[in-house]
């Protein structure tokens, strides 16, 4: 049985103090995610990013209250790094990871955007760039729904959002400007290599 949350919510996991920060360097394809000279293909337990990455600023559960008895997904937040990690409620594996480039209008605020190189099919994205500059990548995006473009393949989904900025009037721009690039890695949503053991 999963450990019931706290009353409060968001529920603060834990948080700590990053030293020695060293920028990340992210490679996406369409094929392949590598993270820090690691190819991933697909969800792996928390300790995998940990390693990569050193322990997150804090952890955090998404959304409401969950159940009694059960868990929301927890959200890694890398603020010094600005990107994310999301923690799936039942397998306890990273399922995807998110990096924040206007992290104002990010679904999960990061304290700023990213500190390191994410290269998309060949394009370094750096925050600030627009929606069309991904028409420079070798992945073929293609949206559904305005400002919403996404990739899949047999082992990834590869997604990034757009907005454009809000004017003294309150609307915003047509120019719409990036505000998160995502990876979701191909999991299983029963696996259960990753659970802690129940308690006794």
């Amino acid at each position: 049985m999963e450990p019931a949350q706290s009353k409060r919510s968001p529920e603060l996991i834990r948080f700590h103090r990053r030293i020695n920060l060293k920028p990340f360097v992210a490679v996406i394809e369409t094929d392949k995610f590598c993270l820090n000279g690691i190819d991933i293909r697909e969800a792996q337990p928390v300790k995998v990013f940990h390693e990569l990455l050193g322990p997150p600023n804090r952890v955090q559960a998404a959304g409401g209250l969950a159940p009694i008895g059960h868990r929301n997904n927890q959200i890694h937040y890398y603020d010094d790094l600005g990107l994310y990690l999301n923690e799936h409620h039942y397998t306890y594996s990273i399922q995807a990871i998110t990096f924040v480039l206007w992290h104002e209008e990010a679904a999960f605020v990061t304290d700023h955007e990213i500190i390191g190189e994410l290269r998309v099919g060949g394009l370094i994205v750096k925050p600030g760039m627009i929606e069309t500059d991904l028409r420079l990548t070798t992945i073929p995006f293609v949206s559904h729904l305005r400002g919403t473009w996404h990739f899949k393949s047999d082992d990834l989904w590869i997604g990034f959002d757009s907005k454009g900025k809000k004017g003294p009037s309150g609307r915003r721009s047509k120019t719409r400007y990036l505000t998160s690039l995502s990876v979701c890695l191909k999991f299983d949503p029963w696996n259960t290599r990753f659970r802690p053991p129940p308690e006794s």
